[in-house]
């Protein structure tokens, strides 16, 4: 905790909002370690997998595709991040081809907000004929 003050806040004790964002990195990091664990492999059958149950209403600020294993050149597939009423809420694109392993790319999102007491899920359609695995990883905010 210490060095986080000393980079995040000059050595300086951290005022409220202060503490509170270096709160939300570490509620950052714990969803994408959490993802990390479980790749959506992309030839497996498809699947939905719910990673962060909101207990406050929250702003999601982006979503990056984490490539784990290298995809192949045959079609990609559907990914996609949602809720459990819509498993395509936030985004909803084609995986790429030939993409080398750790490649990563930015998606739009097609919304923003995740009320208290949804669930966000990640998944794929499947089927992919050859390789790949990605990560989802998943930016977030308190409103």
């Amino acid at each position: 905790m210490v060095e986080w003050w000393n980079t995040k806040s000059n050595g300086q004790i951290p005022t409220a909002p202060d503490f509170y964002d270096g709160i939300r990195e570490a509620q950052l990091i714990a969803l994408t370690v959490q993802n990390m664990l479980d790749p959506l492999d992309l030839s497996d059958a498809s699947r939905d997998i719910p990673i962060l149950h909101a207990l406050e209403d929250l702003t999601i600020l982006s979503i990056t595709v984490l490539y784990t294993e290298a995809s192949s050149s045959d079609a990609g597939v559907v990914t996609r991040v949602g809720k459990e009423t819509d498993d395509n809420f936030f985004y909803t694109g084609d995986s790429l081809t030939d993409q080398a392993k750790w490649n990563e790319g930015s998606v739009t999102l097609l919304e923003t907000d995740l009320d208290e007491g949804d669930t966000l899920t990640i998944g794929t359609a499947g089927g992919k004929t050859g390789a790949g695995e990605v990560v989802l990883i998943i930016r977030y905010r308190t409103r």
